[in-house]
């Protein structure tokens, strides 16, 4: 498997969802109804694919030894789909994905200067940084073209 195509597609998937979400929000009267209608639909759709591939259900040990902070990825996708809902019909969905992968590599080069996480550390560079900015620039034009 291709990761790079795979990581690829999911930014493909991340801009479709928005469109998607952010109608479905207009439909139900509120984004956080969309967000709930989407986790559900999630929510369901893993947990058939868990039982179709035959996962075992982790022993309670292993689940006592997760940080926990470790459990709040829930949460934070909570946040981001109704951020994303919420921002997509005022801003578009070029823009608010090109925020949010600024967003999303400004925090990724933190977490990784700073070993975050139990992340391994990549201390920041001027490519890093370049990159960023080049990001900003990118959702810049976006916004104004």
């Amino acid at each position: 498997m291709n990761w790079m195509s795979l990581a690829l597609g999911a930014g493909g998937v991340i801009a479709v969802q928005a469109a998607v979400n952010s109608r479905l929000g207009r439909e139900l009267g509120h984004p956080a109804l969309a967000t709930c209608a989407s986790f559900a639909i999630g929510t369901l759709c893993i947990l058939l694919y868990c039982l179709l591939v035959r996962l075992t259900i982790p022993s309670t040990q292993t689940l006592l030894r997760v940080p926990v902070w470790a459990w709040f990825g829930g949460l934070l996708g909570t946040i981001y789909v109704l951020a994303v809902i919420t921002t997509t019909p005022k801003l578009g969905v070029g823009t608010v994905a090109g925020l949010t992968v600024a967003g999303q590599m400004i925090m990724a080069v933190a977490l990784d200067h700073f070993g975050l996480l139990g992340l391994e550390r990549h201390p920041i560079s001027l490519g890093r940084l370049a990159g960023m900015a080049l990001l900003i620039v990118g959702v810049v034009l976006l916004k104004r073209f």
